[in-house]
Protein backbone atom coordinates (compact mmCIF):
# COMPACT_ATOMS: atom_id res chain seq x y z
CA UNK A 1 0.00 0.00 0.00
CA UNK A 2 3.35 2.13 -0.03
CA UNK A 3 4.22 4.39 2.94
CA UNK A 4 1.66 6.19 5.45
CA UNK A 5 1.79 9.22 7.52
CA UNK A 6 0.00 9.15 10.76
CA UNK A 7 -3.95 9.74 9.61
CA UNK A 8 -5.78 11.86 11.91
CA UNK A 9 -6.38 15.34 12.73
CA UNK A 10 -8.90 17.01 14.97
CA UNK A 11 -9.90 20.34 14.22
CA UNK A 12 -11.13 22.43 17.12
CA UNK A 13 -12.91 25.46 17.73
CA UNK A 14 -13.41 27.61 20.82
CA UNK A 15 -16.99 28.49 19.74
CA UNK A 16 -20.31 25.91 19.74
CA UNK A 17 -19.69 24.67 16.06
CA UNK A 18 -20.89 21.88 14.07
CA UNK A 19 -20.89 20.86 9.94
CA UNK A 20 -22.33 18.63 7.68
CA UNK A 21 -21.21 17.94 4.28
CA UNK A 22 -23.65 17.39 0.92
CA UNK A 23 -22.27 17.11 -2.16
CA UNK A 24 -18.87 17.45 -1.01
CA UNK A 25 -19.20 21.18 0.17
CA UNK A 26 -18.92 21.48 4.37
CA UNK A 27 -21.01 23.62 5.78
CA UNK A 28 -21.79 25.43 9.04
CA UNK A 29 -24.27 23.78 10.29
CA UNK A 30 -26.19 27.10 12.06
CA UNK A 31 -25.83 29.53 9.61
CA UNK A 32 -25.96 26.68 6.29
CA UNK A 33 -23.63 28.28 4.55
CA UNK A 34 -20.17 26.88 2.69
CA UNK A 35 -16.94 27.12 5.26
CA UNK A 36 -13.86 28.64 4.35
CA UNK A 37 -10.52 27.39 5.83
CA UNK A 38 -7.80 28.84 5.22
CA UNK A 39 -5.46 27.18 7.55
CA UNK A 40 -1.20 27.24 8.49
CA UNK A 41 0.35 24.89 9.89
CA UNK A 42 2.39 25.51 12.79
CA UNK A 43 4.94 23.20 14.46
CA UNK A 44 7.08 22.17 17.41
CA UNK A 45 4.99 20.21 19.55
CA UNK A 46 5.73 16.68 17.43
CA UNK A 47 9.35 17.57 18.30
CA UNK A 48 12.17 17.30 21.18
CA UNK A 49 11.20 21.00 22.60
CA UNK A 50 7.14 19.76 22.40
CA UNK A 51 6.55 23.71 21.97
CA UNK A 52 5.73 25.83 18.98
CA UNK A 53 8.42 27.16 17.68
CA UNK A 54 9.23 30.72 17.71
CA UNK A 55 8.18 31.28 21.26
CA UNK A 56 11.59 32.51 21.87
CA UNK A 57 11.65 35.09 18.83
CA UNK A 58 8.43 36.47 19.44
CA UNK A 59 5.32 37.04 22.00
CA UNK A 60 2.70 34.70 20.90
CA UNK A 61 0.15 37.45 20.23
CA UNK A 62 2.95 38.53 17.57
CA UNK A 63 1.82 35.70 15.58
CA UNK A 64 -1.78 35.90 16.50
CA UNK A 65 -1.55 39.14 14.68
CA UNK A 66 -0.27 37.86 11.78
CA UNK A 67 -2.90 35.54 11.47
CA UNK A 68 -5.62 38.30 12.08
CA UNK A 69 -3.72 40.66 9.32
CA UNK A 70 -3.62 37.99 6.78
CA UNK A 71 -6.91 36.23 6.66
CA UNK A 72 -6.09 32.98 8.10
CA UNK A 73 -8.55 31.84 10.34
CA UNK A 74 -7.06 28.11 11.40
CA UNK A 75 -3.68 27.34 12.29
CA UNK A 76 -2.88 23.37 12.26
CA UNK A 77 -0.75 22.15 15.01
CA UNK A 78 1.11 18.82 14.65
CA UNK A 79 1.97 16.47 17.97
CA UNK A 80 3.62 13.27 18.68
CA UNK A 81 1.93 10.62 20.08
CA UNK A 82 5.05 10.00 22.26
CA UNK A 83 3.75 13.36 23.96
CA UNK A 84 0.24 12.91 24.33
CA UNK A 85 1.01 8.74 25.50
CA UNK A 86 3.45 8.79 27.33
CA UNK A 87 4.93 12.17 28.38
CA UNK A 88 1.20 14.30 29.06
CA UNK A 89 2.87 16.33 31.67
CA UNK A 90 5.91 17.25 30.01
CA UNK A 91 7.53 20.70 30.68
CA UNK A 92 9.29 22.48 28.09
CA UNK A 93 12.95 24.25 28.42
CA UNK A 94 12.12 27.91 29.90
CA UNK A 95 14.54 28.85 26.63
CA UNK A 96 11.97 28.15 24.08
CA UNK A 97 9.41 30.38 25.78
CA UNK A 98 12.24 33.69 26.65
CA UNK A 99 9.66 36.01 24.96
CA UNK A 100 6.12 34.95 26.44
CA UNK A 101 7.06 35.24 29.95
CA UNK A 102 3.47 34.53 30.64
CA UNK A 103 3.93 31.00 29.56
CA UNK A 104 6.84 30.23 32.05
CA UNK A 105 6.09 27.21 34.26
CA UNK A 106 3.28 25.68 32.51
CA UNK A 107 3.55 22.14 30.97
CA UNK A 108 3.27 21.94 27.18
CA UNK A 109 -0.41 20.65 27.30
CA UNK A 110 -1.27 24.03 29.18
CA UNK A 111 0.23 26.10 26.68
CA UNK A 112 -1.98 24.18 24.29
CA UNK A 113 -5.16 25.29 26.01
CA UNK A 114 -3.16 29.00 26.14
CA UNK A 115 -2.99 28.32 22.53
CA UNK A 116 -6.45 27.13 22.49
CA UNK A 117 -8.05 29.83 24.61
CA UNK A 118 -6.29 32.98 22.84
CA UNK A 119 -7.37 31.47 19.10
CA UNK A 120 -10.93 31.51 20.20
CA UNK A 121 -10.96 35.02 21.05
CA UNK A 122 -9.86 35.93 17.67
CA UNK A 123 -12.43 33.13 15.78
CA UNK A 124 -9.44 31.30 14.81
CA UNK A 125 -9.68 27.26 14.67
CA UNK A 126 -7.57 24.72 15.38
CA UNK A 127 -6.75 21.56 13.82
CA UNK A 128 -4.92 19.11 15.94
CA UNK A 129 -2.77 16.54 13.73
CA UNK A 130 -0.87 13.42 14.67
CA UNK A 131 2.09 14.10 13.10
CA UNK A 132 4.45 11.43 14.56
CA UNK A 133 4.69 8.73 16.66
CA UNK A 134 7.66 10.09 18.73
CA UNK A 135 9.90 13.40 17.99
CA UNK A 136 12.36 10.82 16.06
CA UNK A 137 9.95 9.57 13.37
CA UNK A 138 7.15 10.08 10.88
CA UNK A 139 5.81 5.95 10.61
CA UNK A 140 5.09 4.51 7.54
CA UNK A 141 1.98 3.72 9.35
CA UNK A 142 -0.14 4.38 12.17
CA UNK A 143 2.19 2.18 14.24
CA UNK A 144 5.60 0.98 14.84
CA UNK A 145 6.72 -1.77 13.35
CA UNK A 146 10.12 -2.03 15.84
CA UNK A 147 8.89 0.02 18.71
CA UNK A 148 5.95 -1.51 20.35
CA UNK A 149 5.36 1.06 22.36
CA UNK A 150 3.19 2.73 19.61
CA UNK A 151 0.19 0.61 18.62
CA UNK A 152 -3.17 0.94 17.53
CA UNK A 153 -4.31 0.53 20.90
CA UNK A 154 -1.96 3.51 21.70
CA UNK A 155 -2.91 5.65 18.65
CA UNK A 156 -6.65 5.60 19.13
CA UNK A 157 -5.58 5.93 23.13
CA UNK A 158 -4.02 9.14 22.28
CA UNK A 159 -6.60 10.52 20.51
CA UNK A 160 -8.98 9.63 23.38
CA UNK A 161 -7.23 11.90 25.60
CA UNK A 162 -6.84 14.75 23.94
CA UNK A 163 -10.73 14.54 23.17
CA UNK A 164 -11.92 14.17 26.60
CA UNK A 165 -9.93 17.30 27.08
CA UNK A 166 -11.23 19.37 24.32
CA UNK A 167 -14.56 17.69 23.47
CA UNK A 168 -16.70 20.22 24.67
CA UNK A 169 -14.98 23.01 22.09
CA UNK A 170 -18.32 21.06 19.83
CA UNK A 171 -17.25 22.65 16.51
CA UNK A 172 -13.94 20.30 16.16
CA UNK A 173 -13.36 19.24 12.31
CA UNK A 174 -11.14 15.36 13.08
CA UNK A 175 -7.90 15.06 10.88
CA UNK A 176 -5.74 10.90 10.45
CA UNK A 177 -5.31 -5.25 0.43
CA UNK A 178 -7.95 -6.77 3.77
CA UNK A 179 -4.73 -6.72 5.91
CA UNK A 180 -5.49 -5.33 9.11
CA UNK A 181 -2.15 -4.58 9.73
CA UNK A 182 -1.46 -2.60 6.58
CA UNK A 183 -4.69 -1.39 5.28
CA UNK A 184 -5.19 1.94 4.98
CA UNK A 185 -9.22 1.46 3.97
CA UNK A 186 -10.03 -0.88 6.68
CA UNK A 187 -8.01 0.97 9.29
CA UNK A 188 -9.43 4.16 8.73
CA UNK A 189 -13.13 3.59 8.54
CA UNK A 190 -12.63 1.37 12.30
CA UNK A 191 -11.50 4.55 13.55
CA UNK A 192 -14.25 6.91 11.91
CA UNK A 193 -16.48 4.68 13.71
CA UNK A 194 -14.63 4.66 17.24
CA UNK A 195 -14.56 7.90 17.57
CA UNK A 196 -18.28 8.61 16.30
CA UNK A 197 -19.05 6.15 18.64
CA UNK A 198 -17.14 7.80 21.41
CA UNK A 199 -18.28 10.96 20.91
CA UNK A 200 -21.62 10.70 19.38
CA UNK A 201 -23.33 13.78 19.85
CA UNK A 202 -20.46 15.89 17.86
CA UNK A 203 -21.16 17.00 14.99
CA UNK A 204 -17.21 17.83 13.95
CA UNK A 205 -15.51 16.70 10.57
CA UNK A 206 -13.09 14.08 10.61
CA UNK A 207 -10.33 14.49 7.98
CA UNK A 208 -8.38 11.60 6.78
CA UNK A 209 -5.13 11.09 5.35
CA UNK A 210 -3.73 9.55 2.15
CA UNK A 211 -0.84 6.90 1.33
CA UNK A 212 2.43 7.82 0.25
CA UNK A 213 2.82 10.42 2.78
CA UNK A 214 -0.83 11.47 2.52
CA UNK A 215 -0.33 12.05 -0.61
CA UNK A 216 -2.30 9.59 -2.69
CA UNK A 217 -6.22 8.14 -2.14
CA UNK A 218 -6.37 4.75 -3.65
CA UNK A 219 -9.06 5.21 -6.21
CA UNK A 220 -12.06 2.70 -6.13
CA UNK A 221 -14.48 1.93 -8.79
CA UNK A 222 -17.02 1.07 -6.57
CA UNK A 223 -18.70 4.29 -4.73
CA UNK A 224 -19.07 1.14 -1.79
CA UNK A 225 -15.67 1.57 -1.04
CA UNK A 226 -15.39 5.28 0.05
CA UNK A 227 -14.70 5.59 3.46
CA UNK A 228 -18.21 5.45 5.85
CA UNK A 229 -18.72 8.30 7.64
CA UNK A 230 -21.35 10.97 7.38
CA UNK A 231 -18.54 13.77 8.37
CA UNK A 232 -15.35 12.13 6.79
CA UNK A 233 -13.22 14.64 4.58
CA UNK A 234 -10.30 13.66 2.64
CA UNK A 235 -7.09 15.69 3.50
CA UNK A 236 -4.16 14.73 0.85
CA UNK A 237 -0.49 16.61 1.26
CA UNK A 238 1.31 17.71 -2.23
CA UNK A 239 4.41 19.20 -2.54
CA UNK A 240 6.88 20.27 -5.90
CA UNK A 241 10.39 20.13 -6.34
CA UNK A 242 11.49 21.29 -2.62
CA UNK A 243 10.36 17.50 -1.69
CA UNK A 244 9.91 15.48 -5.14
CA UNK A 245 13.26 16.60 -7.13
CA UNK A 246 11.93 15.38 -10.56
CA UNK A 247 8.73 16.46 -10.33
CA UNK A 248 7.36 17.37 -13.82
CA UNK A 249 6.28 21.38 -13.76
CA UNK A 250 4.29 21.30 -16.90
CA UNK A 251 0.20 22.70 -15.67
CA UNK A 252 -0.88 19.80 -17.52
CA UNK A 253 0.81 17.17 -15.82
CA UNK A 254 0.63 18.49 -12.81
CA UNK A 255 -3.51 18.54 -13.01
CA UNK A 256 -3.54 14.80 -14.18
CA UNK A 257 -1.19 13.89 -11.06
CA UNK A 258 -3.55 15.68 -8.90
CA UNK A 259 -6.78 14.32 -10.58
CA UNK A 260 -5.63 10.61 -10.25
CA UNK A 261 -4.04 11.71 -6.60
CA UNK A 262 -7.54 13.07 -5.25
CA UNK A 263 -8.99 15.24 -7.44
CA UNK A 264 -11.44 12.46 -8.75
CA UNK A 265 -12.63 12.38 -5.12
CA UNK A 266 -14.75 15.55 -6.04
CA UNK A 267 -15.57 15.68 -9.64
CA UNK A 268 -16.51 12.06 -9.57
CA UNK A 269 -17.82 10.98 -5.95
CA UNK A 270 -18.75 14.80 -4.82
CA UNK A 271 -16.51 13.97 -1.53
CA UNK A 272 -15.37 16.96 0.68
CA UNK A 273 -11.19 17.82 0.36
CA UNK A 274 -9.45 19.88 2.34
CA UNK A 275 -5.69 20.05 1.74
CA UNK A 276 -3.71 19.02 4.38
CA UNK A 277 -0.43 20.26 3.19
CA UNK A 278 1.36 22.31 0.69
CA UNK A 279 4.35 24.52 -0.23
CA UNK A 280 7.88 24.79 -0.81
CA UNK A 281 10.90 27.40 -1.68
CA UNK A 282 10.01 30.18 -3.53
CA UNK A 283 13.60 30.01 -4.60
CA UNK A 284 12.40 26.78 -6.34
CA UNK A 285 8.75 25.99 -6.08
CA UNK A 286 7.25 29.55 -7.05
CA UNK A 287 5.40 28.12 -10.46
CA UNK A 288 4.46 24.94 -8.20
CA UNK A 289 2.79 26.69 -5.90
CA UNK A 290 0.71 29.18 -8.45
CA UNK A 291 -0.13 25.88 -10.82
CA UNK A 292 -1.52 24.44 -7.62
CA UNK A 293 -3.74 27.31 -6.20
CA UNK A 294 -5.07 27.76 -9.71
CA UNK A 295 -5.97 24.15 -9.65
CA UNK A 296 -7.57 23.83 -5.86
CA UNK A 297 -9.69 27.39 -7.22
CA UNK A 298 -11.11 25.81 -10.43
CA UNK A 299 -11.69 22.95 -9.01
CA UNK A 300 -13.71 24.46 -5.97
CA UNK A 301 -11.53 22.80 -2.97
CA UNK A 302 -9.81 25.81 -1.25
CA UNK A 303 -10.07 24.52 2.13
CA UNK A 304 -6.52 23.97 2.77
CA UNK A 305 -3.47 24.54 5.59
CA UNK A 306 -0.37 25.85 4.35
CA UNK A 307 3.18 24.51 5.33
CA UNK A 308 3.94 26.41 7.30
CA UNK A 309 3.74 29.57 9.47
CA UNK A 310 7.57 29.45 10.76
CA UNK A 311 11.06 29.78 8.69
CA UNK A 312 12.50 26.54 10.48
CA UNK A 313 10.73 23.98 8.34
CA UNK A 314 13.85 22.57 6.10
CA UNK A 315 12.37 21.69 3.15
CA UNK A 316 10.16 24.18 2.58
CA UNK A 317 10.85 27.16 4.03
CA UNK A 318 7.80 28.99 5.95
CA UNK A 319 5.51 32.06 5.11
CA UNK A 320 7.47 34.06 7.75
CA UNK A 321 11.10 34.49 6.27
CA UNK A 322 14.29 33.61 8.33
CA UNK A 323 14.50 36.50 10.66
CA UNK A 324 11.20 35.46 11.82
CA UNK A 325 9.49 38.89 11.49
CA UNK A 326 9.15 38.91 7.59
CA UNK A 327 6.43 37.64 5.39
CA UNK A 328 7.76 36.25 2.10
CA UNK A 329 5.77 38.48 -0.14
CA UNK A 330 5.17 35.86 -3.01
CA UNK A 331 3.35 33.51 -0.50
CA UNK A 332 1.68 36.56 0.60
CA UNK A 333 0.43 37.02 -2.89
CA UNK A 334 -0.44 33.20 -3.73
CA UNK A 335 -2.53 33.13 -0.15
CA UNK A 336 -4.11 35.99 -0.90
CA UNK A 337 -5.04 34.95 -4.69
CA UNK A 338 -6.22 31.23 -3.31
CA UNK A 339 -8.32 33.12 -0.57
CA UNK A 340 -10.29 35.34 -2.84
CA UNK A 341 -10.21 33.30 -5.64
CA UNK A 342 -8.32 35.88 -7.52
CA UNK A 343 -7.85 33.98 -10.92
CA UNK A 344 -9.47 33.78 -14.33
CA UNK A 345 -6.33 32.18 -17.01
CA UNK A 346 -3.25 30.92 -16.49
CA UNK A 347 -1.66 33.85 -17.57
CA UNK A 348 -3.04 36.32 -14.76
CA UNK A 349 -2.75 34.14 -12.19
CA UNK A 350 1.32 32.83 -12.70
CA UNK A 351 3.56 35.50 -10.45
CA UNK A 352 5.87 37.27 -12.01
CA UNK A 353 9.43 36.48 -11.56
CA UNK A 354 11.02 38.75 -9.00
CA UNK A 355 15.16 38.80 -8.47
CA UNK A 356 15.57 36.41 -5.16
CA UNK A 357 12.87 34.07 -5.95
CA UNK A 358 13.13 33.22 -9.49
Amino acid sequence: MGKFKVLLSLLFRVFVMSYYIKTGIIYDNKTHQPVSIQGISWFGFESDTVILGGLDKHPISFYFGILQKHGINSIRIPFSQEWIYYNYDFQPDPQYLSSNPILKNKKSIEILDYVFDMAGELNITILLDMHRLNYKEISQIWYSIENNRYTSDTFLESWYKLLDRYHQNENLITYGDNNPNTDWFRFSNQTILYLNTKYRHHNWLILVQGINWGRIFPKYNNKTLLLSGRNVVYSPHTYGRSVTPTMNLDPHALYALWDQAFGYLKSEFQQAIIIGEWGGRTSLDTLWMSVFAKYLVENNMTNNYFWSLTPNSDDVDGFLLNDWTTIDPIKKILLQNLQFRMTKSMDSFLLPRKSGYD
